[in-house]
């Protein structure tokens, strides 16, 4: 696993001088420009704005913080767990979902989604019910191409945002620990969630069942990456996704808002991810795990 070390012998964090057409720039949804990125010299580099700048390359176990000043430790590395470290290793050959994850028998359970969607709240409701978290905004895995794809683990920090953990009637002021597993496991299914707005049909919540190529456009567009222009790596990027498409039962969710409704969510959820009996025929509107 990638190691984080920190620099703190520079006024301002170092980043490249390079041309604008050169960088590379996440976006929040608001639209804002979330963080940038450039290579140069084979070294990849991350600036997050009134964090730290960071660098790593495609084969070294070490990222290297360049923290501003005052910034503390603990901040630069929730920002590495959630925006640094998923690009990293998938720089170094994984592929890494936004999504969060939650541990059934039959392998990990994905719910991907755009932020403020309910990726963390659903996981942290299922673990509620029994289920251990397997992952929070980031999920990697790799797809090989005779093997069911596994979910290779991250370190991670549980974050809900203040009205789910009122909701749950957690403590505001305890501090999420980091949590990793020791093991790989299979990728047993993807959620792509859409809450919709309003009553959502009068809090109707529809769970299908999607083909592989409905899952591949979907989870997509969730993707972890660095940039598209190395085409070798755009190209094993896509294989791998295609092969999650083709192996893994995906279902796209459409919930309602209200927190007030996701015990119905949860319970979709779980009967989804129930396996069939084999005198049941293959209706893809099931939904539910092979």
């Amino acid at each position: 696993m990638l190691e984080l070390s920190f620099d703190r012998h520079h006024s301002k964090p170092p980043f490249p001088d390079i041309p604008p057409s050169e960088l590379e720039i996440w976006y929040e949804n608001n639209g804002g420009a979330g963080a940038f990125g450039c290579i140069q010299d084979g070294r990849h580099w991350m600036l997050l704005p009134e964090v730290a700048s960071f660098c790593f390359d495609t084969t070294s176990r070490e990222v290297k913080a360049f923290p501003y000043p005052l910034v503390g430790e603990d901040q630069v590395r929730d920002t590495f767990l959630r925006c640094v470290l998923p690009i990293a290793v998938q720089v170094q050959g994984l592929e890494v979902l936004h999504a969060s994850a939650v541990r059934h028998p039959r392998g990990a359970v994905a719910f991907c989604a755009v932020s403020g969607t309910g990726k963390s709240t659903i996981a942290y409701g299922l673990s509620r019910r029994g289920y251990q978290l397997q992952a929070d905004d980031a999920l990697a895995f790799e797809a090989t191409e005779h093997q069911r794809p596994r979910v290779i683990p991250l370190p991670f920090r549980m974050n809900l945002r203040p009205s789910s953990a009122s909701f749950f009637r957690m403590d505001g002021s305890a501090e999420a620990e980091e949590e990793m597993w020791a093991e790989s496991m299979p990728l047993g299914a993807i959620f792509v969630l859409k809450r919709e707005s309003g009553s959502c049909h009068d809090g109707l919540i529809n769970c299908l069942r999607l083909s592989p190529n409905e899952a591949f456009a979907a989870i997509l567009p969730h993707a972890y990456c660095f940039g598209l222009k190395e085409i070798e790596r755009k190209r094993r990027m896509l294989q791998q996704y295609l092969r999650a498409a083709m192996h893994v039962p995906t279902f796209e969710l459409h919930f309602p808002e209200g927190l007030e409704r996701l015990p119905y969510v949860l319970d979709t959820i779980e009967q989804a991810i129930q396996p069939r009996s084999h005198d049941e025929t293959d209706d893809r509107n099931d939904g539910r795990m092979e």
